[in-house]
């Protein structure tokens, strides 16, 4: 919304709640605040003015954001490749290792 790109922002929201299921570390309250949150945020897009929901064409994002497909995910942490383990020990705390031989280039996150 800072870089006035409105119609991109309603899609962000838009996305966001379409993808909320797949939060599997939110609890079911959090889930619920956070949907109504954006569900509000959706309205008062929905009730602006036609010209102030749409992106400035004179704004450019540059470098274009980038989002690097993951051909093999983890099944506990969807935006890792399953390639990343992640480990637990009293005395390091949670940490992640390599599970399997990561080629070079091969995109982990």
């Amino acid at each position: 919304v800072l870089f006035k790109q409105m119609a991109d922002a309603e899609d962000a929201y838009r996305t966001a709640i379409k993808y909320l299921d797949k939060a599997t570390k939110l609890s079911a309250e959090k889930k619920k605040q956070f949907e109504q949150e954006v569900q509000h945020a959706l309205s008062l897009f929905q009730k602006a003015p036609a010209s102030f929901r749409k992106n400035d064409p004179n704004v450019r994002l540059s470098p274009a954001p980038e989002i690097p497909e993951i051909p093999s995910q983890n099944s506990l942490f969807p935006a890792m490749n399953d390639a990343v383990v992640f480990k637990y020990e009293e005395a390091r705390g949670r940490f992640a290792v390599a599970g399997r031989d990561i080629t070079v280039g091969e995109v982990l996150t």
